[in-house]
């Protein structure tokens, strides 16, 4: 198990990160002090990035609009089964 601890700027918020992980999880916790706000991630999977999900997240949080979110073909295929009926 690894954890790491930081403190950055975010589009000039300031950001304190903790993240860990294990084998099977991930986990991030984002304070933002000045919103007095905090964000709280955990995905029950080694292999998925967390940094896309915390911007997206801060993003909502400060009020700005996120940048579209990079997603598998699967998502689409799957909207197209449901609303298309296909088999």
């Amino acid at each position: 198990m690894w954890a790491v601890l930081g403190l950055y700027d975010y589009k000039g918020a300031r950001v304190l990160s903790h993240s860990g992980r294990d084998t099977g999880f991930r986990s991030n916790f984002l304070l933002l002090p000045d919103t007095r706000s905090a964000v709280i991630l955990m995905c029950n999977a080694d292999h998925v990035g967390l940094q896309v999900l915390n911007r997206t997240l801060i993003d909502i949080v400060l009020g700005e609009e996120p940048e579209d979110l990079p997603y598998a073909i699967a998502r689409p295929l799957a909207e197209l089964m449901v609303h298309q009926a296909v088999d």
